[in-house]
C-alpha cells in the first residue's frame, strides 16, 4: 500500500531530525556545595576550589561559584565519565568524591558535596588515637591522606569485610557504631555507622567492601598528600 504524501513528510522530518540533533560532549553540571557536614546550620562554601580530575587525577575541569548565588557552583565536564571531585576551601580539608558525570545537564542534590571542615575532620581523626594501634597524622602536614565514609545501609555491613589498599599495601579500618547514648564505638560484627582509614599513602587508594551475603562494592580515589577520600553514602549492589 503507497504511503500517503503526509506520513512520507513526517518520516522524513524524522529522518533530518535525527541527523542534526546529537549528543552533547559536555554538560553543565551544577549544585550547592557546603563548607562541612550537611546539617541545619552548615556553611555554603563560599570561596575555594572545585576541580574534576579523571582516575589518573589529571585536571579535566575547573569549576566556578556563580556570583550572584554564594555557594551554588558550575562546572562543565565531560559525558557520562567516571571521575573525581576534590573541593578545597579556606577553612577546610581537601575532600575527594567519586562519580560518575551526567549524560545531559545535571543538578548535584543540596547536601551531596562538601568540603569537610578542618576542625570536624581533625576531631573526628584525634578520637582514634590508640584505637588499634592507630595514630593518625595531622593531615594539613600534606604527607598522607584519610579515608572517610558511611554505609547507605548501616545493616548491610553487618559482619563484612572492608579492606582499603593504597601504595603502602593494605590499611587497618576502623568499623564504627554509634550507640544509644550516640557515641562511637566499635562495630565488631554488628551494623555499620562510619568507618575510617588513616594514614594513607598519595596514589591509587582502593576501598573493597564483601558483606555477609557474598556482595561486593569496590571504588578507588586518586589521592593527594592532606586528602580526605569521602566515602559517603557508599552503597553495596541490590541483592
Amino acid at each position: 500500500m503507497p504511503l500517503a504524501p503526509a506520513l512520507l513528510a513526517l518520516l522524513a522530518g524524522c529522518i533530518q531530525l535525527s541527523e542534526v540533533v546529537t549528543p552533547p560532549d559536555e554538560i553543565a553540571w551544577t549544585g550547592w556545595v557546603y563548607g562541612d557536614l550537611p546539617g541545619e546550620d552548615a556553611p555554603l562554601l563560599e570561596a575555594g576550589t572545585l576541580q574534576v580530575v579523571d582516575l589518573e587525577d589529571q585536571e579535566l575541569a575547573t569549576g566556578a561559584m556563580l556570583e550572584e548565588d554564594p555557594g551554588y557552583w558550575q562546572v562543565t565536564v565531560p559525558v557520562d565519565l567516571e571521575v573525581a571531585v576534590r573541593v578545597d576551601g579556606g577553612a577546610q580539608v581537601p575532600t575527594v568524591w567519586r562519580a560518575r558525570t551526567p549524560t545531559g545537564r545535571a543538578y548535584w542534590l543540596s547536601g551531596a558535596l562538601f568540603a569537610v571542615a578542618d576542625q570536624t575532620q581533625a576531631e573526628l581523626f584525634e578520637s582514634l588515637e590508640g584505637w588499634q594501634g592507630m595514630s593518625p597524622a595531622d593531615l594539613s602536614d600534606g604527607e598522607v591522606a584519610h579515608l572517610w565514609g558511611t554505609p547507605w545501609d548501616p545493616e548491610a555491613w553487618a559482619g563484612a569485610t572492608v579492606e582499603v589498599e593504597h601504595a603502602g599495601g593494605s590499611a587497618p579500618v576502623a568499623l564504627l557504631a554509634v550507640d544509644t547514648d550516640g557515641a562511637l564505638i566499635d562495630a565488631g560484627a554488628g551494623r555499620v555507622d562510619l568507618f575510617l582509614a588513616p594514614d594513607l599513602e598519595p596514589g591509587p587508594v582502593t576501598l573493597r567492601v564483601t558483606a555477609a551475603d557474598g556482595r561486593r562494592a569496590e571504588t578507588t580515589w586518586p589521592a593527594r598528600g592532606g586528602d580526605l577520600l569521602s566515602a559517603f553514602y557508599f552503597a553495596l549492589p541490590e541483592g
